[in-house]
């Protein structure tokens, strides 16, 4: 059978092992959040582009179907 004091430093181990654990688990989440977000950024500026790119097609659309004044 196991001393008190064994069983203290199995627990102060596990213990320690579990702190490093969180830190590197709260690092990576931090590295992946910021991943996120320029990520984010960049679907943004997609999305923002491909409502450019849009809007140009539909005024070349309707200014060949002649639907646009000329001024």
């Amino acid at each position: 059978m196991n001393s008190a004091g064994e069983v203290l430093i199995r627990a102060e181990n596990v213990a320690e092992r579990n702190a490093l654990d969180i830190e590197s688990l709260t690092k990576n989440i931090r590295r992946n959040a910021v991943d996120i977000r320029a990520m984010t950024q960049r679907v943004d500026s997609l999305a923002a582009a491909g409502e450019r790119q849009e809007r140009i097609l539909d005024y070349l659309l309707r200014r060949e179907a002649g639907e646009l004044d000329e001024d």
